[in-house]
């Protein structure tokens, strides 16, 4: 099945429907773990580049948003910070003007404040995550959201103790 994924990334840049799928595989793979990172990052690239050519897309800023979050987070994992920050400053943007108080926003605050302590920039981070704490206190029973308010939590924590 991957190796046939070759053959299905080949959406023109444009076809808003296209970069919905491209970002779908891209998640799949993501979940299939570490050795197939690469592959989901060219097909989140793909997504964002098919994306970001169509003006119909642009106007769906949700869809848009949820391509630059897992892309953003992905290049975390592959270590690539400032590529990271980029992508999860962009989406952060468009999740406080769309959705404020959606999990999502509050996810991609996380992981954005998560990055900012990785480029060393508490500042910015102690600002994500001021963003991200009133809506995981509204959405408090969302498993995924409290485990990464859990990390940020940890992550910022040990940075205060080094400073």
């Amino acid at each position: 099945m991957i190796s046939r994924l070759k053959e299905i990334d080949c959406f023109p840049e444009g076809a808003a429907d296209g970069s919905v799928i491209l970002l779908a595989l891209g998640i799949a793979l993501y979940q299939l773990g570490p050795d197939h990172y690469q592959r989901a990052l060219e097909l989140y690239d793909k997504a964002h580049a098919t994306a970001g050519a169509s003006e119909i897309f642009k106007r769906s800023q949700p869809t848009y948003g949820c391509i630059l979050t897992h892309r953003g987070v992905l290049h975390m994992k592959l270590l690539d910070y400032v590529s990271s920050e980029r992508d999860l400053a962009e989406a952060s943007r468009i999740w406080s003007t769309t959705i404020p108080d959606s999990s999502i926003a509050g996810m991609c605050s996380l992981e954005l404040a998560l990055c900012y302590y990785a480029l060393a920039q508490p500042d910015e981070a102690q600002s994500c995550f001021e963003t991200a704490e009133p809506i995981c206190k509204v959405l408090h029973s969302e498993p995924k959201l409290r485990l990464l308010l859990d990390k940020v939590t940890e992550v910022r924590r040990k940075f205060l103790e080094q400073t």
